[in-house]
């Protein structure tokens, strides 16, 4: 997705007109401090993983994630895999545009679009303090 979905101008301007984007390496291997709870590194088997990403995902990790927050930092949704940039795009303006706070994710992409599925997520957009 770094090569061909974040590198398309209208997802560029979608997220920094409406999120605030942190990558994060589920595998990180420091500290982490998260709305008050700090996460540490689990070492499992030949790697391991890093509390937050495993939190933030109710422990179903794929790669790669993203992770929508509220400005409470409360998950609105998981999207996990691969996506393209028209895609990408169209799950952008639903959270974005706050169109998922009054309207179901099938009501939005029948109504904008000729995507249909029922899962979608959320850049992980949040505050992080490393330790």
């Amino acid at each position: 997705m770094d090569r061909n979905t974040f590198t398309d101008s209208d997802v560029i301007d979608n997220i920094n007109n409406n999120f605030i984007p942190v990558k994060f390496d589920a595998e990180y291997q420091n500290s982490v401090v998260f709305n008050n709870n700090s996460y540490k590194f689990i070492r499992t088997g030949r790697k391991g993983i890093n509390e937050l990403a495993y939190n933030l995902t109710n422990g179903n990790l794929s790669y790669p994630m993203t992770i929508f927050l509220d400005e409470n930092y409360n998950i609105i949704t998981l999207l996990p895999g691969y996506h393209k940039p028209k895609f990408y795009n169209l799950v952008l303006k639903y959270i974005g545009e706050d169109h998922w706070k009054d309207m179901s994710w099938d009501e939005y992409s029948k109504k904008y679009s000729r995507w249909k599925l029922s899962r979608y997520i959320r850049l992980v957009f949040l505050r992080l303090h490393i330790t």
